[in-house]
């Protein structure tokens, strides 16, 4: 939601790729990441890449109209004790 509504979906999904720099590494979403989750950005990134060819999506703008409405059914499930 915090990216201008021109760019496009094929940047937004290289801003998750890890990198690394000099002993850390970055993506460009988080910023600086913690090495127990770099395998979980790198995952991240591996499936948003694998959805490009089905998202037709050409900017950000199509997105960021429906996140309002859609982000209410997103949910975080925590284990059971």
């Amino acid at each position: 939601m915090h990216r201008a509504p021109d760019g496009t979906w094929a940047a937004f999904v290289a801003d998750f790729e890890p990198q690394q720099a000099g002993e850390h590494w970055r993506n460009r979403v988080r910023g600086v990441l913690p090495a127990n989750e770099v395998r979980d950005w790198t995952r991240l990134h591996q499936g948003l890449t694998s959805l490009m060819a089905a998202v037709d999506l050409v900017e950000l703008s199509h997105f960021q109209q429906w996140v309002p409405v859609i982000r209410r059914f997103s949910y975080v499930l925590a284990p059971s004790v």
